[in-house]
């Protein structure tokens, strides 16, 4: 039985949709075994989807996606984020907190910025999920003209998950 800090974007519901299953997973009890214990943290729509189904999750700050014109604004974006930042704040302090009373064995990561760097600063081992990594984990043959969005994404995900001891890659490619 491991303990896991289970932490996911609160942006959309395709992190809450796919967490969920593999939280199902982690949680259920085989015959003779015991089940995984498990803390959730997330925010914004994942947080209000997963406390339906779950008992044990948390809310803390989640990053958001700003768009104008149908299309990521990625000024918008990190303003919209630098205006956060207080609760960014709390939110670390509290996953800190958490991370101390629960010591969790594993962090399981699905693009949420403030568990990743908690378990880096804490050196507990990170997995991390998502289909970010087939840009920042597999071979490209990047055209000329997409260097600088591809390059844009590269940061974002490096800044959101600094430091990854293994990931899963989920991708429909």
């Amino acid at each position: 039985m491991a303990r896991i800090l289970y932490a996911l974007s609160g942006e959309g519901f395709g992190h809450a949709t796919r967490s969920e299953v593999l939280i199902r997973k982690l949680l259920k009890i085989k015959e003779g075994s015991q089940h995984h214990n498990l803390k959730i943290l997330c925010g914004g729509k994942a947080y209000s989807y997963l406390s339906k189904h779950f008992n044990d999750v948390e809310t803390i700050q989640s990053l958001h996606i700003k768009y104008y014109n149908n299309k990521v604004s990625g000024i918008g974006t990190f303003f919209k984020n630098i205006s956060t930042l207080p609760n960014q704040l709390i939110s670390y302090i509290k996953i800190k907190k958490i991370i101390k009373e629960f010591k969790p064995d594993v962090v399981i990561n699905d693009f949420e910025h403030l568990s990743a760097y908690a378990a880096f600063f804490n050196n507990i081992p990170l997995i991390s999920i998502g289909n970010h990594h087939v840009i920042s984990n597999a071979s490209h043959n990047i055209p000329a003209r997409s260097l600088w969005e591809y390059f844009k994404s590269l940061v974002v995900i490096k800044f959101v998950i600094p430091h990854i001891d293994y990931f899963y890659m989920s991708s429909f490619f």
